[in-house]
C-alpha cells in the first residue's frame, strides 16, 4: 500500500519539475487579462439581461406608464368596522355540538 503512495508522490515530483512555470510578470499579465476578459463577457450578459427584460415588460404592457394602480386598504381610525355587502349570500348559522 505505501509502496503505490511513494511511487505516486515520486512520479508526481518528477513530473513537477519538467513543467515551465510563467515568470511573475507573466502571471501577473495573465491574470489581468482573465480579470479584463471576464468583466467585458459580465457587461455583455448584463445588458443583454437589461435590453431583454425591458423588451418583455413593454411587449406585456408592464411599463412604468401602465402599471396597474391598486387601491390601497384604509382601516377605519375611530375603530368603527365598515358595512359589508354580500348581497344574495345566505348564511345560516347552527350552535356548535
Amino acid at each position: 500500500m505505501f509502496k503505490g503512495i511513494i511511487k505516486f508522490i515520486s512520479e508526481a515530483r518528477t513530473e513537477l519539475i519538467k513543467v515551465t512555470w510563467p515568470t511573475r510578470q507573466q502571471a501577473i499579465n495573465l491574470t489581468l487579462t482573465v480579470l479584463g476578459v471576464s468583466l467585458i463577457f459580465a457587461l455583455y450578459i448584463a445588458g443583454v439581461d437589461f435590453i431583454l427584460t425591458e423588451s418583455v415588460k413593454w411587449i406585456s404592457g408592464l411599463g412604468v406608464q401602465n402599471q396597474i394602480q391598486v387601491p390601497s386598504t384604509q382601516i377605519p381610525v375611530n375603530g368603527d368596522i365598515p358595512e359589508i355587502n354580500l348581497g344574495d349570500v345566505n348564511v345560516e348559522t347552527t350552535p356548535a355540538n
